[in-house]
């Protein structure tokens, strides 16, 4: 007993020429209908295969010039923390709202003042920066983060 035998199309054929053979009045729009479509499909099968991808390639760009000095460096440093401060401002005053419709208490002027003077140093360090630039000396040190009992607000109580 054979495991694979080939099919029989005689019987497939001998029924399309009895149907080619049969006088219909539409049998060859319906044949030619049943051509084009299957062949319409298939083309667009045919030509709707995925184009080769493309070589990969290395893209090589400077993110800020080779030559950038050192107060370059430290001045794009301060302009960043200023503007991440005002981020972060306007983000504790979103969440404070959020604490605000909870029931919580949010004093906005507390957030205020540390920003504030979390900004002032910043800017003051700038100023530094661009005095020391412009007098030819070296890069001034970094200013130190102020803490909460820096900017007026109450210690919290002893436990």
């Amino acid at each position: 007993m054979a495991i694979y035998t080939p099919p029989d199309i005689a019987g497939g054929l001998k029924d399309l020429w009895d149907y080619i053979r049969q006088d219909r009045p539409h049998r060859w729009p319906a044949l030619g209908l049943a051509i084009t479509v299957p062949g319409i499909i298939l083309y667009g099968m045919a030509k709707s295969t995925a184009p080769e991808p493309e070589k990969r390639s290395i893209v090589y760009f400077e993110s800020w010039p080779a030559d950038r000095s050192e107060f370059d460096v430290r001045r794009d440093w301060l302009r960043r923390g200023i503007e991440q401060n005002e981020q972060n401002r306007r983000r504790r005053h979103a969440y404070g709202a959020i604490g605000n419709a909870i029931g919580q208490t949010y004093d906005p002027s507390v957030a205020d003042r540390e920003f504030d003077a979390a900004r002032r140093v910043m800017e003051q360090a700038l100023a530094d920066l661009e005095a020391a630039e412009a007098a030819g000396r070296p890069l001034p040190p970094l200013p130190q983060a102020a803490g909460p009992r820096d900017v007026g607000e109450q210690p919290a109580p002893a436990k």
